[in-house]
């Protein structure tokens, strides 16, 4: 009798003293202790969606919505962005002459002679498309129009040569110096303030040259 009650004792024995079968201390089954799955602002504004795509600036630049554009930059978007090529939101505005877009951009610190990893700018990339309106402001930002790209089948040209090699005259005459590009444009007033000529005493009083 004895023995088999140490029996019966030694088969119900427990050798795990804790009574709870959960291993895990931590109720909270969530190991992200951020309880904010949103990334920041930042981050959100500047992100490429994958390889080669675009930041929502460029994406806004690209298809000429320059209050999007704006709104970005006051968002904190960076102007200057660039993506896997080397595009920025600039170049991709002047590929699409909004030129609106593209005056934004130089406004909020764009830089107008940065080149992409084919050594393309934003003036070629408005030049190849004869894009005069682009062109012109980016010249008047100061671009560069001497800068040349280094790979692809325009290495070696700048916006000039490749305006001319696809015939676009009103781009060549665009991207020449300030005076040049004002007597294209026919700005006769342009010109006179160009050259420090009053315009009222050439005219005789009229203000007409």
């Amino acid at each position: 009798m004895m023995r088999r009650r140490r029996a019966a004792a030694s088969g119900n024995k427990n050798p795990n003293p804790n009574p709870n079968p959960n291993p895990n201390p931590n109720p909270n089954p969530n190991p992200n202790p951020n309880p904010n799955p949103n990334p920041p602002l930042s981050l959100t504004l500047n992100l490429n969606p994958r390889p080669g795509g675009k930041t929502p600036l460029m994406a806004a630049a690209a298809r000429g919505h320059a209050g999007v554009a704006q709104l970005l930059l006051g968002a904190g978007a960076e102007v200057d962005a660039a993506n896997a090529t080397g595009r920025t939101a600039l170049a991709w505005a002047a590929r699409g002459n909004h030129a609106a877009v593209v005056r934004s951009l130089l406004a909020a610190g764009a830089d107008a002679n940065v080149q992409s990893r084919d050594g393309f700018t934003a003036l070629a990339m408005a030049a190849m498309g004869g894009h005069c309106e682009a062109v012109g402001a980016l010249m008047e930002a100061g671009a560069d129009p001497g800068l040349r790209a280094t790979a692809g089948i325009w290495a070696g040209r700048c916006a000039a040569d490749i305006a001319r090699q696809l015939g676009k005259t009103e781009v060549q005459w665009a991207l020449g110096p300030p005076l040049v590009r004002l007597c294209a444009a026919g700005d006769a007033a342009a010109v006179l303030a160009h050259l420090g000529i009053d315009a009222a005493a050439h005219s005789g009083g009229d203000g007409a040259p």
